[in-house]
């Protein structure tokens, strides 16, 4: 019963959110090209977690939730891989792009 009360809220929430945006869509049609985006309320982590775990997602939810760091250790001794930039100079790259399209 708690679950379909969840995804009644959450369906309604979806629903207004859209036409939120449908509606500053249409007033600004003639004047702007169209673009629809979706502004989403901040969610806690309990409550996502809450969530997942009503509607039988815990285990993904704790995988997005969780840490995302990556271990390529494994990856490196096996197969004797080696990153071809560092992490430093991954980031020095994604900011010069970034500055330059700014531009």
């Amino acid at each position: 019963m708690f679950t379909l009360i969840f995804r009644q809220i959450l369906a309604v929430f979806l629903l207004s959110s859209v036409l939120a945006s449908l509606g500053a869509i249409a007033q600004d049609w003639p004047n702007k090209p169209i673009r629809l985006v979706i502004n989403f309320a901040p969610v806690p982590v309990w409550a996502l977690q809450a969530g997942g775990s009503l509607l039988g997602k815990g285990d993904s939810v704790k995988r997005l939730c969780g840490n995302l760091q990556v271990d390529i250790s494994k990856a490196c001794s096996l197969l004797g891989w080696v990153p071809p930039l560092s992490v430093n100079e991954g980031l020095r790259r994604t900011m010069s792009c970034r500055i330059k399209i700014k531009r």
